[in-house]
């Protein structure tokens, strides 16, 4: 009995009081369907006593019943209260696409834990970058209004952070954390200072509980200033396994969109790949700036307009820019031009930033700067099949966007920043234009030896034609002899000749080609015969190109002065049987001798005049070649140089010449051994030396050296 009654008190029973206990009591128990009634007295129960106990346990259990079924009922609006509540979080994670929702989602998730009785002054939900060492916080105010940005803390933070990764990652369901005295006023701090976050100190209290759930990703929690009951944290928990399936798809779903945004990036490279391989003059530089403005488009970034820079000579600090825009009713403008780096301080800068090779940097313009920026750039371009004509108005504001590569730039123009996704795009359009320009120039070099190839064999075609002439009759082979080579150098052309000039006889001795290219009987005009050759001759002696520009009416009128003169028979057959030109540029290219005349519907590019003067050239010195001797005393020993006029000797056969039987003449028309046989009289049977200078298309030097004594 002692040892009962000590089990009793020690388990909270109470004796009323003024009572001690009793060394005999008796107890009763009367059953019902969920346990006992148990009446203690001290003398046995009488029978009435016993029957009105039983009726009592029956009519308890009945009430009993009731209180389960109510508490039951409570429990399931509960659990549909919660349910409700989780569908409502899920719903909205189910819905987000970027990671910026995470902020509506964390006051979602407040509102319902308010609803839920839990209180909290905030919510958070925490996303774990153990690789980054940190982590992405979205929290709403104190009071449970949403902030759009996310805050960092770092995974080392001692007074909550580092507690909550390695919970976490000891996979740990939740934890609490409870932070007062020292350790709260560190993280206030920290909060404050280092992560940026906003901090009502008015609603500080002297604990702060941090209640957090975990999912795979990282964690969603509450804040409150008092500790939670248990069910609190079977919530967060339940919350917290809803969340991660519907982030988990959230992941899934992002990973599939960055996937087809990627493949959507790489089909707009492809195209721009694509132009831009296709490259084959600086003048494709439209094509591929115009296809690069397309993408961007197509890729939503909404440039108002894009280009590429191309520095040409970085000493002068000079660059070509080829741009693409739109009109207000979108339709394409294509805009290039040339500029030195110093006609605008941001050109100068730009520039500055190119030559150091960085990666990208950025002008903010706006007022007055960008309007000085603007009208230097519109006072030089010069329109490329511009479809709408006119330029737009000057904006307010423009932001411009540079990526540099080896040879240039690559720019984007917006009226805002590009965002960082934007930026990482426009790089890899940088990396592809410079892949393809790299291609490009590598192609140019290789058509440049080609094209140098194909002239230099014309040029040798021209000397040894020329150099077999005999007789003045031979002349009438010239013009036919340069109409092909023309033709094949790709000069476009209708019309070709050559002026011999006669300075003793005042005389131009003109053969001239049909458009088809057969010869035209030669014409010996004075110079003071008509202003177009007065013109020429004026401008063959100061070596000079002269061009001038005649129209159809110019044309005859010159044919017919010809006719008049009984230097041809009719203007059919000056021109061939066709049509007289309705524009004729005539273009003359000085030789030693004379002119070399090409005639075309529009004036020649710079690259063309080039060729002209090349073919000009070499027709002079096979026309009239010369041989010059001289001899010098140099040091004791006397020098002999023996140079020509002609081609030069190329590199592979000037190391060999001196080798016995080497030749370049066909087999059977040559020894080989002239030069070696030479070589060994100067050098072993005079003590001298016999060497051979050559410069390309200048001529060739033979230098013999021998002792004076």
């Amino acid at each position: 009995m002692a040892d009962f009654i000590k089990h009793l008190l020690e388990h909270g029973f109470v004796y009323p009081k003024g009572e001690t206990p009793s060394e005999h009591i008796i107890t009763s128990f009367f059953p019902f369907s969920h346990g006992l009634l148990n009446p203690v007295t001290y003398e046995p129960l009488a029978k009435k006593d016993f029957e009105l106990l039983q009726r009592f346990a029956r009519v308890f259990e009945q009430t009993y019943r009731r209180f389960l079924d109510l508490k039951q009922a409570e429990a399931q609006a509960r659990e549909a209260q919660i349910e409700a509540a989780l569908e409502r979080v899920r719903s909205r994670t189910m819905a987000m696409h970027e990671s910026n929702e995470l902020a509506e989602t964390a006051a979602v998730l407040f509102q319902q834990f308010n609803e839920l009785g839990i209180a909290p002054e905030r919510s958070f939900i925490g996303i774990i970058n153990e690789e980054a060492g940190e982590f992405e916080i979205w929290v709403t105010e104190q009071g449970g209004n949403q902030i759009s940005n996310s805050f960092i803390a770092a995974i080392d933070e001692p007074t909550t952070v580092a507690k909550v990764f390695l919970a976490w990652k000891e996979g740990e369901s939740s934890i609490i954390i409870d932070l007062h005295g020292e350790e709260l006023s560190a993280w206030v701090q920290y909060v404050r200072e280092q992560m940026g976050m906003p901090f009502q100190e008015i609603r500080l209290r002297e604990h702060r509980f941090h209640c957090a759930a975990f999912f795979s990703q990282g964690m969603l929690g509450v804040t409150t200033p008092d500790k939670r009951p248990p069910e609190t944290m079977s919530i967060l928990e339940r919350f917290a396994g809803v969340f991660d399936l519907t982030y988990r798809r959230f992941l899934d779903l992002k990973k599939a969109e960055e996937q087809a945004r990627e493949a959507q990036i790489e089909a707009a490279l492809e195209r721009v790949r694509a132009k831009a391989m296709a490259m084959h003059h600086s003048d494709d530089l439209h094509s591929a700036a115009a296809a690069i403005f397309s993408a961007l488009k197509d890729l939503g970034l909404r440039p108002v307009r894009s280009g590429i820079v191309i520095v040409t000579n970085e000493q002068t600090e000079e660059f070509e820019i080829w741009t693409t825009t739109s009109s207000s009713q979108g339709e394409a403008i294509q805009l290039a031009g040339r500029f030195l780096a110093a006609e605008n301080p941001f050109m100068k800068r730009s520039f500055e930033h190119w030559q150091r090779q960085e990666a990208f940097w950025q002008f903010d313009l706006s007022g007055d700067e960008l309007d000085k920026f603007l009208q230097t750039l519109l006072a030089r371009y010069l329109p490329h099949r511009s479809e709408s004509g006119g330029s737009p108005a000057l904006p307010k504001r423009q932001v411009f966007h540079y990526f540099s590569f080896l040879e240039g730039v690559l720019f984007a123009v917006a009226d805002e920043s590009f965002s960082t996704e934007d930026l990482r795009i426009l790089q890899k359009f940088t990396r592809v234009l410079t892949f393809a320009y790299t291609r490009f120039l590598d192609l140019q070099q290789a058509e440049a030896r080609a094209r140098e190839a194909e002239q230099q064999a014309s040029l040798d075609r021209v000397r040894a034609e020329i150099a077999s002439m005999r007789t003045a009759g031979d002349l009438q082979r010239i013009t036919p002899l340069i109409w092909r080579e023309l033709t094949t150098l790709g000069v476009p052309f209708f019309r070709c000749g050559v002026f011999i000039i006669a300075e003793a006889t005042e005389y131009a001795h003109v053969y001239l080609s049909t458009p088809s290219g057969e010869a035209v009987a030669a014409l010996h005009l004075k110079f003071d015969s008509a202003p177009v050759v007065k013109a020429a001759v004026q401008h063959w002696r100061q070596q000079q190109v002269y061009r001038e520009e005649w129209n159809r009416e110019q044309f005859i009128a010159w044919t017919r002065s010809l006719i008049e003169q009984g230097m041809i028979e009719s203007l059919e057959k000056y021109q061939g049987g066709g049509e007289a030109p309705e524009k004729l540029v005539l273009q003359f290219v000085p030789f030693t001798q004379g002119m070399l005349y090409i005639g075309t519907s529009s004036a020649l590019s710079h690259d063309e005049i080039e060729i002209g003067q090349a073919l000009a050239k070499a027709f002079g010195i096979a026309y009239a070649p010369t041989v010059t001797v001289s001899t010098r005393y140099v040091n004791g020993r006397v020098e002999i140089r023996v140079r020509d006029n002609g081609g030069g000797i190329p590199d592979e056969v000037r190391e060999k010449i001196f080798e016995p039987f080497f030749t370049t003449k066909p087999a059977g028309s040559g020894t080989g051994l002239g030069l070696s046989l030479s070589y060994d009289i100067v050098t072993q049977g005079h003590g001298g030396t016999l060497t051979v200078e050559s410069t390309k298309g200048e001529g060739a030097t033979l230098i013999i050296t021998l002792p004076a004594h």
